[in-house]
């Protein structure tokens, strides 16, 4: 609800842009991959004129390991990518 005051007064800021599980209620830190969800917040966050300042925040959770940051950086990949395939 929050989102919808604030894309009212022109000042939407950013997004947690990760996904969860509908039936918890709240997100589980994945990425999306759903467009058809991703494409209707995307035309809301168009329709109200874009984020402004403000950016997408997928979560992301620090890794040690080479192989775990060449996972989380190919996931950040394709997060934007559904972003803008979304818009």
């Amino acid at each position: 609800m929050k989102s919808l005051w604030a894309a009212t007064f022109g000042i939407l800021g950013s997004l947690d842009i990760n996904r969860g599980d509908p039936l918890l209620g709240w997100d589980t830190d994945q990425f999306q991959n759903d467009l058809q969800e991703t494409t209707l917040a995307m035309y809301h966050v168009i329709k109200a004129g874009g984020l402004g300042k403000g950016g997408l925040n997928f979560d992301a959770r620090s890794a040690d390991s080479p192989s775990i940051q060449k996972i989380l950086f190919n996931a950040h990949v394709g997060g934007v990518d559904l972003c803008a395939r979304a818009s």
